[in-house]
């Protein structure tokens, strides 16, 4: 694929790209909704990629061809705001970040496009912006650390939006190629740990259900759960955020706390402690604690943070009936994309095909999947 994209920017602009980049997808094993409240998660990347291939024009302004909607358009380097919609959007962003952490760059051609589904929840959004930072960075030798990189990519989301947190930039940034990566998302510590999946295989399946979560109610579960860390800091000044919530605390103000931003404020508590429990489990190599982890954080999602939706809980629930998968659940922002399911290898096709029968059954659409495996984070090719 980086090969198509090459060709295509020797097409475009007659001369071979000075810089080329990858920049993954990602997958989340568990840790949903926690990245933003300060918690843990567990994300990894995986072998589906956005490729960008770059060189200077000399310009003053940018020419982006994006391969997998087939358009090209121009871009004023000094864009004073957003005013653009789909993924034109993330690039005027972008470009006002750069100003704003003063990088100055000149006029590009750029080519990307690759295989990451959108609007599947495997992170297409932070894989663009951290690859074109990252890329330009190469490209204009701004010496952008990766960590740096990673923050101004969040940054870019929230211009477009999305409150996100962390996790999606830092498993891509930082992943390592058959590894969890456990974050701490207070002080941005991580540690790798090796996913060694004996005799499974990961199967997403993707309901089709698009999700644009800047109009969904992403950003309002998180404002419920601040709301509930605001009050509480006013008895619990230690409490800084919903990261420092138990669940005793939570019980000496249940009845000042309104009953939905009381469950959502549990499931945090809960989410995190099911993160630790599945790094131990991955430490022991114990795939079928991971996996009961795993069930346990979808009906979480589902019934206490509501970010799930019918389509998610069908595919959950088939996959919890089912022996040969050791767990299964809803990932990324919700109201939309894929499960991800821990597979009995070698009965990965028979699985997709009875999921796929059964959700055209239900609801008349056609079920997508995807068989992924570990991969590697940002970086040059």
């Amino acid at each position: 694929m980086i090969q198509e994209i090459s060709s295509k920017y020797f097409s475009l602009f007659e001369k071979t790209p000075e810089v080329k980049v990858q920049a993954p997808g990602r997958i989340n094993i568990i840790g949903e909704h926690t990245d933003y409240n300060l918690g843990f998660v567990l994300p990894a990347a995986i072998n589906k990629y956005t490729f960008f291939a770059i060189g200077k024009n000399g310009a003053k302004t940018a020419t982006i061809y994006s391969a997998d909607y087939d358009e090209s358009r121009k871009l004023d380097i000094n864009i004073p705001k957003v005013k653009s919609s789909g993924w034109m959007k993330y690039m005027e962003s972008m470009m006002i970040g750069l100003q704003e952490e003063g990088y100055k760059i000149g006029g590009f051609n750029l080519v990307f496009g690759g295989n990451i589904p959108i609007g599947a929840g495997l992170s297409s959004s932070a894989a663009l912006t951290c690859g074109l930072y990252y890329a330009l960075s190469e490209l204009f030798d701004l010496g952008i650390s990766k960590e740096k990189i990673a923050k101004m990519a969040q940054a870019s989301e929230h211009r477009v939006g999305l409150n996100c947190g962390l996790m999606d930039q830092y498993a891509v940034t930082f992943s390592k190629k058959d590894h969890c990566l456990f974050l701490d998302c207070r002080n941005l510590k991580y540690k790798f740990f090796p996913a060694v999946l004996d005799g499974y295989t990961i199967v997403l399946l993707d309901t089709c259900i698009t999700h644009e979560l800047t109009d969904s109610g992403y950003n309002d579960r998180r404002n419920d759960v601040e709301s509930v860390v605001e009050l509480v800091k006013k008895k619990y000044p230690e409490v800084q955020s919903a990261r420092d919530l138990t669940k005793e605390i939570l019980g000496t103000l249940s009845d000042q706390i309104d009953p939905i931003k009381l469950k959502r404020a549990h499931f945090v508590i809960n989410e995190n402690t099911r993160v630790i429990n599945t790094c131990e489990a991955l430490s022991e190599n114990d795939l079928v604690s991971m996996g009961k982890n795993m069930n346990q954080s979808h009906h979480g999602l589902s019934k206490m943070y509501e970010v799930s939706c019918k389509e998610l809980d069908f595919l959950a629930d088939f996959a919890h009936k089912d022996k040969n998968v050791l767990g299964a659940r809803m990932m990324g922002g919700g109201f939309g994309g894929c499960t991800i399911n821990i597979v009995k290898k070698g009965y990965e096709e028979e699985f997709i095909s009875k999921a796929s029968q059964a959700y055209k059954t239900a609801f008349n659409i056609v079920l997508k999947s995807y068989q992924v495996d570990l991969g590697k984070g940002l970086g040059r090719v």
